[in-house]
């Protein structure tokens, strides 16, 4: 493949090798965490969460902390399914249903990723080459976010594939001003918003350039437009009313308006990114803000790996050397810009999967800077090292599969089946996506607590007990009571002696997803990546061993 990128000709067959390397990453390990009831993933959207959309007809004051958008498109899969269950020939909460419409929510995910790399490709062919798209297209293939965010069932694919569809048509907007382009940007732009809320900041800004774009292409044509001419152009109100429609139909205004009312209420109150992991008086500081810019620029690094983005970062500084020929291209930047100020800076922290529609940006930019340099110096070393940087990128991104597939957790379930008796007494500490799956466990008294009181341990004073990585004592800092307990658990007074600690150590593994956890303040943890693989301790207690 990486061969027939290198022809100054380039043929169709290397977008499609591209976009089956994309689906096979994507659709690796897409069975982790399952069978289950709850995964192993955070936030993603469950079976039971549109069920009750269902059931409510998603009205009556129904909502979540989510927009609506794809919890609709999933219900309309779901839709054999309910019809049996209405029929009594199949129960939803049964096991392997409940598990079919998880594979159906995540196959869903893996078809938008792997489309929105193609549409990367398409906005790539309309600013660069066809081989520049084509390094454009591959990067985001070998993105990290998009690998593991496109097999689970949480919406940052789902509207990131909105997002490049606006894209594309923000570009053709740019290029052309048609009336059609300010429609679909409409439509795809809503949508996006109306998917997962936080796509708004990708568009203030956005939406404030194309107007004075459009304004600077009339003025060429008719000098002196006045601000009313600019108004009554169709391409604004037509757009502005299509938006502002389906906001509102997609929200269910006319049967759901108190549904919308309490989904502001969530995602402004106990929802919102502001307040849950820094004071409202300090978020806006320029301390916290220069740390804010120094996360954002590391979640870039771990998204593309820091090879791809010294590649995407040195693609930006190319075409600001000359920004009149690269001027559309420059242009994507105003969606980053908008994105940071609008959402990222109100919030004051970032998450590697904040920046999946930046990459999607920077990876144009990447793109053009390596077809750029082929351009420049074609010659066999040249070659070799644009080879050796896609290699490394490759065995980057598919560690998140070799990760998930051989996630720890299996090994100690296994582990448990082998070395446990049945009616033996288990504690599991933490959150239940952290743990091993209860459903793996059927033949113990297993008991889930999250309350961290040491009394209660000794008062309950099970056979057993497990811990994990993600919530121990390398999670919580010396002030915190939850570290107090597991100073007691793992003492010499505790009772307790550990017989197990397990993390798998995968063939490979790039991402080094422990040094990238920052214990010293938990704001700046790496976001849902590191949730993966965790250690396993379990425990026994002393007087059976």
């Amino acid at each position: 493949m990486l061969s027939l990128l290198f022809r100054h000709q380039v043929v169709k067959r290397p977008l499609f090798y591209i976009l089956l390397l994309s689906f096979l990453l994507n659709l690796y390990a897409i069975w982790w965490g399952l069978p289950s009831f709850l995964g192993w993933a955070m936030d993603e959207i469950l079976p039971y969460q549109v069920w009750d959309g269902i059931s409510e007809r998603f009205s009556n004051g129904w909502h979540s902390k989510y927009a609506p958008f794809h919890f609709y498109i999933l219900s309309i899969l779901y839709i054999p399914i309910w019809l049996l269950s209405k029929l009594k020939l199949l129960d939803f909460y049964d096991l392997p249903v409940y598990n079919f419409l998880y594979y159906v929510g995540r196959c869903l995910s893996l078809v938008m990723g792997t489309t929105s790399i193609y549409i990367t490709y398409l906005c790539g062919r309309e600013l660069l080459s066809k081989r520049a798209a084509l390094f454009s297209s591959l990067i985001v293939t070998l993105t990290v976010t998009v690998i593991y965010y496109s097999k689970t069932v949480n919406l940052d694919i789902p509207y990131v594939f909105w997002f490049c569809l606006s894209l594309l048509f923000y570009i053709k907007i740019l290029k052309h001003h048609r009336l059609r382009d300010y429609i679909l940007f409409a439509a795809t732009a809503t949508t996006s918003v109306c998917t997962k809320d936080q796509a708004y900041g990708l568009y203030i800004l956005t939406v404030l350039f194309i107007v004075f774009e459009l304004y600077q292409y009339k003025n060429r044509q008719h000098p002196r437009v006045s601000a009313w001419n600019l108004v009554c152009d169709r391409r604004i109100y037509l757009p502005i009313a299509i938006g502002v429609s389906l906001f509102a139909i997609y929200h269910n205004f006319l049967f759901n308006w108190d549904g919308f009312v309490k989904h502001l209420d969530l995602i402004l109150g106990d929802a919102s990114y502001s307040g849950v992991e820094i004071s409202e008086e300090n978020k806006h500081n320029w301390i916290e803000q220069l740390r804010l810019f120094h996360r954002f620029l590391k979640d870039l690094v771990v998204s593309f790996g820091f090879p791809l983005f010294a590649v995407c970062l040195s693609g930006v500084v190319l075409a600001l050397r000359n920004p009149r020929r690269n001027q559309i291209l420059l242009s994507t930047l105003i969606i980053v810009i908008s994105y940071y100020i609008f959402f990222l800076m109100p919030i004051a922290f970032c998450r590697e999967r904040f920046l999946i529609p930046v990459c999607i940006v920077l990876s144009l930019f990447g793109g053009k800077s390596i077809d750029g340099i082929l351009n420049v110096v074609s010659n066999p070393l040249t070659q070799i090292l644009v080879s050796a940087l896609f290699i490394y990128s490759f065995f980057y991104g598919s560690s998140i599969d070799l990760l998930m597939h051989q996630d720890s957790r299996y090994y100690v379930e296994n582990w448990m089946q082998q070395n446990l008796q049945p009616g033996d007494t288990l504690t599991m500490y933490g959150i239940e996506r952290y743990l091993p799956r209860e459903n793996k466990m059927a033949d113990f008294e297993v008991t889930v607590d999250k309350t961290f009181e040491f009394e209660d341990l000794v008062r309950e004073s099970p056979q057993y007990i497990v811990t994990t990585s993600l919530m121990n004592l390398n999670t919580y800092t010396p002030s915190s009571p939850n570290w107090s307990f597991f100073v007691q658990l793992y003492g010499d007074d505790s009772g307790y002696e550990t017989i197990l600690k397990h993390q798998t150590k995968p063939i490979w593994n790039l991402l080094y997803l422990d040094g990238y956890e920052a214990i010293e303040n938990p704001r700046y943890r790496t976001g849902n990546l590191n949730k993966i693989n965790p250690e396993i301790t379990i425990l026994k207690r002393r007087d059976e061993l």
